[in-house]
């Protein structure tokens, strides 16, 4: 039972801290030194301090009890951890209880999406026979904004509560808007709005969240988790925002509904913070984004390999030293 505390303690608490701190290095000189502005790379960036952590410690250290490596001798990070962090029985109790709590809150975040898209799927078949002026609206835009992009019209939620926000499952994608917040937007800003969220559901963004959010409650921690989730949240919506503007969209009518959006939020304090809007500084950081009169190019191939290869070579590293 000691050992196996001691294990949680070094591996997932201390082993992931130190590996996301490396990579949260690697990740800020990597943009610095090529100066990149595109959101899609940034946000691949930004993925890499909460999920390669975790993908290390599971490979390197859950599936070695299944199949062991063959490896006489323990790497450099390894050998770090057993000799220079000895920790008294007191921190390993403390630290592999923290090691549980995430463990735990990792799986809350899988049930509680089980839990919202089953949620979504039962309240979508209660309202399909609704002829609302309201829905007919939503619908026919959606229907129209899915063939621009040529994708399958995701299936309208309309809430009570709440804020806008999309769900993608496979084949089952889900769009939620507050009934009280389509009805103050007018049409070029509801189109921004189902477009902004159409986007998520072609970018796949709703499981990218719910990995990314698995990664950091296993680091719960870890301060440095957190902020790389903040910074992977604001990227992602940059990258729809751009998505959206591509794709035919008004900016300043996105730009519009965000800002009624926040007034929105504001009115009812109880509605938490929510994908489409952000913190404070990231909904400026949104609007004056898309106050500029040309949307940003998608990023060229180059920039892509330049990200692929920075990710093999950072994975390539850490495989050699653990």
């Amino acid at each position: 039972m000691i050992e196996l505390a001691q294990n949680i303690a070094s591996y997932i608490v201390i082993e992931s801290a130190i590996e996301s701190g490396l990579l949260w290095l690697l990740a800020l000189a990597f943009l610095r030194l090529f100066r990149v502005s595109s959101p899609n790379v940034r946000q691949v960036v930004f993925a890499l301090p909460l999920v390669l952590p975790v993908a290390l410690v599971t490979v390197f250290h859950v599936l070695d009890v299944v199949v062991p490596f063959p490896v006489d001798r323990p790497g450099p990070v390894e050998s770090f951890i057993s000799k220079w962090l000895v920790l008294p029985l007191p921190l390993v109790v403390v630290f592999s209880l923290a090691g549980v709590v995430g463990i735990a809150a990792s799986l809350a975040v899988l049930v509680r999406q089980g839990l919202v898209w089953s949620g979504a799927r039962g309240t979508w078949r209660r309202q399909r026979r609704d002829n609302s002026p309201l829905r007919y609206r939503c619908s026919a835009i959606l229907d129209v904004l899915a063939t621009r992009l040529g994708c399958r019209a995701p299936k309208l939620v309309l809430t009570d509560r709440g804020s806008a926000g999309s769900l993608a499952l496979g084949w089952w994608s889900y769009i939620f808007v507050p009934r009280a917040l389509a009805v103050r937007l007018d049409d070029e800003e509801l189109e921004a709005l189902l477009a902004h969220e159409i986007g998520h559901v072609v970018r796949r963004d709703g499981l990218l969240d719910c990995l990314a959010k698995v990664c950091r409650n296993l680091m719960l921690f870890n301060p440095l988790a957190h902020l790389a989730l903040s910074r992977f949240e604001l990227e992602r919506e940059l990258a729809t925002d751009d998505l959206t503007a591509r794709s035919g969209g008004n900016r300043l009518a996105l730009a519009s509904c965000l800002l009624k959006g926040y007034r929105f939020r504001a009115r009812h304090a109880w509605v938490p913070v929510t994908r489409l809007l952000g913190g404070t500084s990231a909904l400026e950081s949104r609007v004056q984004r898309l106050m500029r009169d040309v949307a940003p190019l998608p990023p060229s191939t180059g920039v892509w390999l330049t990200v692929a290869l920075f990710v093999a070579g950072v994975s390539a590293a850490f495989v050699v030293i653990l």
